[in-house]
């Protein structure tokens, strides 16, 4: 399997889990009728400035554009500085795994820098709520179309949406991935691939993925023996949890890797 894409989908997989943890308490705004929690919110003359640690974006709204009460402003200095943090790290891994995928970067709304300091009543942070999903678990926050532009950029096709869930696979058909969970934020990822891929396939992911959340590398590797008896492996932490099942035996074995809230 190409190296691109296991990059690609270890990257994505590592966003996931970076997005899970104890989430402080910031801001929210109101968006065509859609409630996002936790979110960094500064207020510039006449637009306001939206920061999403869950994935790094940033957009602007129109004061105009907002119903009265659309925006409540958290002012706990202790959150503002958590999240301000955050934002910036998941900034920084979503722009480092779409260059190392061969995507582009996507072109965030301009972001007036002044206003962080003047308005600290404004400088308050959080994570973008997640919602439930396809699979079963707590919202992770990271927008479908997020993941989806990673994966997309190493070779993946997505099919239409199915309900709560979305479906792909790689350029050489060999690997599936399912993207459950709304829009707003995935709840759960699915991936299929045949076993006598696993070392290659796992080593791989595991290397970008432990890049990010160190926990999982090390668990990828204590288990690997367990793995190669063919027993199941799987791991709860820092709100995440993990599988690894095989299933099947011969040339049509298979391996099913599971990442979704815990």
């Amino acid at each position: 399997m190409h190296t691109r894409i296991l990059r690609a989908t270890g990257a994505a997989l590592a966003l996931i889990l970076a997005s899970f943890g104890s989430p402080a308490r910031g801001d929210e705004i109101t968006l065509g009728g859609v409630t996002h929690k936790d979110v960094l919110v500064y207020k510039g003359s006449a637009i306001y400035y939206v920061k999403f640690p869950k994935d790094g974006r940033i957009i602007n709204v129109a004061e105009k554009d907002l119903a009265p009460g659309a925006v409540v402003i958290s002012d706990d200095p202790f959150q503002r500085d958590e999240l301000k943090a955050k934002f910036t790290d998941m900034k920084e891994k979503r722009d480092a795994a779409i260059r190392e995928a061969g995507g582009t970067l996507p072109a965030d709304s301009p972001f007036n820098t002044a206003i962080e300091g003047r308005s600290e009543s404004m400088d308050t942070a959080a994570l973008l709520g997640g919602g439930g999903g396809g699979g079963g678990g707590k919202g992770l926050g990271v927008p479908r179309a997020a993941l989806m532009q990673l994966l997309q950029a190493s070779g993946f096709t997505f099919g239409a949406p199915a309900g709560n869930s979305v479906s792909g696979q790689s350029a050489d058909g060999k690997m599936s991935i399912e993207l459950q969970g709304p829009e707003s934020g995935v709840s759960g990822v699915v991936m299929k691939f045949p076993a006598a891929m696993a070392p290659i396939v796992l080593g791989g992911m595991g290397r970008g993925m432990g890049q990010a959340v160190p926990w999982i590398g090390e668990f990828l590797t204590t288990e690997r023996a367990n793995l190669a008896q063919g027993q199941a492996i799987e791991r709860t932490q820092d709100g995440a949890y993990v599988s690894v099942v095989p299933s099947g035996s011969g040339p049509d074995a298979t391996i099913v890797f599971t990442v979704r809230g815990a």
